[in-house]
């Protein structure tokens, strides 16, 4: 449009200005130069008392103005104009020559193809039919300079959409650079393009840097941090171990045991989407390993995977991944259900793991705040068992960002309880045969 609406709009004045002004006036100003040509020889034939006398009359006037003038006595035809819907100037020539002679009966602006006029007059001898060339009364058409006009301009958008799509490219290539940053990938790009799109690549570079380098340090801090953990607390466990059986001994046990845990998710926070590359995978296939990976003996767990990822279907995900996110939610369900079902199906282009039970689920104040880090619900159901620190929503809401999705919460329609969706967008390589 940035491109075509300047053309178009640049050619619709200039016809505008040349048909309307200078084509109109120069038509009308034609027009007013033979119009006393041809009252004069309609004069002359109504003066005459036959039609030779007439003849000989109006002989110099049509000599010299290249018409032909034939008189019929007996009227046939109808008086009728004719002319060509596009043909703009003709309709200034028939109301001109109507105006100024009011004889005038009619005019056949398609007389011989259009290369003459025919025009039709009473007089006192009968009708008389001057025959005059078309160009004697109008330029012509501008056809060729429209023609031209359009062609250059059609030319010249090519041109600059060429040029103009050579600018995009990188903005493009910038953009595709944007989404991989979110989905955890890394997209090798280099500054080109204008001057503007060169810094806004730099400066995103930067803040790529930036992000890296504080992923990576937070990850190796928080390994550091499990590594010098561990040590000090199996001694501690060890230690208390070798106390003998007693109640407190158990509880500072459990206590060791809660600290490692939360040692454990800290470190599964920071490095879960590092162990593994994107791949495409078949989605149909993801789906059954993650619903037989997910089944718990002894529970009341159901699956229903739509069909339509039978037709070869693609995605690309990190599979630990998001085996790892079902699996937290199903395994949350359980611990607050005693029946839990997983639908996978696909909605508006997405593949969504939809993950129900009929526990006493979230309040709805409270989904939002829920898949924040280190947030616990003290009278409601969340991701973190056994007392873990909040991390178990965040961590599969991480993942479902990472690949460009989502996680939604809300009530269960079916089953009463929480229903825990988490969407993933599908690979645009994703048609498959019926």
């Amino acid at each position: 449009m940035i491109l075509l609406f300047p053309v178009i709009m640049i050619q619709i004045m200039v016809i505008s200005v040349f048909i309307q002004r200078h084509h109109d006036r120069v038509t009308r100003q034609m027009v007013g130069n033979i119009e006393p040509h041809i009252r004069l020889v309609l004069s002359q034939i109504s003066s005459a008392t036959n039609i030779d006398e007439a003849a000989k009359l109006i002989t110099p006037i049509i000599v010299t103005n290249k018409f032909a003038v034939s008189i019929e006595t007996e009227v046939e035809g109808t008086d009728k104009d004719k002319k060509v819907f596009y043909d703009l100037s003709g309709r200034i020539v028939i109301d001109e020559i109507k105006k100024s002679i009011p004889s005038v009966r009619s005019i056949d602006l398609l007389h011989q193809g259009g290369h003459t006029v025919l025009i039709r007059a009473g007089t006192t001898l009968g009708e008389a039919q001057i025959v005059l060339p078309r160009s004697s009364v109008s330029p012509a058409n501008p056809h060729q300079l429209l023609v031209l006009m359009v062609i250059v301009g059609f030319f010249l958008t090519l041109i600059a959409y060429a040029f103009l799509r050579n600018q995009l490219r990188p903005i493009i290539r910038l953009a595709n650079a944007s989404k991989a940053l979110g989905r955890g990938e890394h997209f090798e790009l280099f500054p080109s393009g204008a001057t503007e799109v060169r810094e806004a690549t730099r400066a995103f570079l930067n803040m790529r840097e930036r992000i890296e380098t504080h992923i990576e340090q937070r990850t190796q801090m928080l390994s550091n941090i499990s590594h010098d953990l561990k040590t000090p607390l199996a001694r501690l466990r060890v230690g208390l171990e070798l106390l003998g059986p007693s109640k407190e001994t158990d509880e500072l046990i459990d206590d060791v045991n809660h600290m490692n845990q939360m040692v454990q998710e800290f470190v599964e926070y920071s490095q879960y989407q590092k162990l593994e590359s994107v791949v495409s995978v078949d989605a149909f296939r993801l789906a059954e390993d993650i619903c037989r990976d997910a089944h718990i003996p002894g529970r009341t767990f159901s699956t229903d995977i739509d069909s339509q990822l039978l037709k070869n279907v693609s995605i690309n995900v990190r599979p630990m991944s998001i085996r790892r996110a079902i699996q937290n939610l199903v395994q949350n369900a359980f611990g607050h259900a005693r029946k839990v079902h997983v639908t996978v199906t696909i909605r508006q282009n997405r593949l969504c793991f939809i993950v129900e039970d009929d526990g006493p689920g979230i309040p709805a104040e409270s989904r939002s705040l829920v898949v924040r880090p280190f947030t616990r619900l003290d009278t409601a159901r969340n991701l973190s068992h056994s007392g873990g620190v909040g991390l178990g929503l965040a961590i599969v809401e991480d993942i479902a960002a990472s690949h460009g999705g989502s996680l939604v919460l809300d009530a269960s329609a079916d089953l009463g309880g929480l229903m825990a969706m988490v969407s993933l967008p599908l690979s645009s390589e994703m048609i498959g045969t019926d």
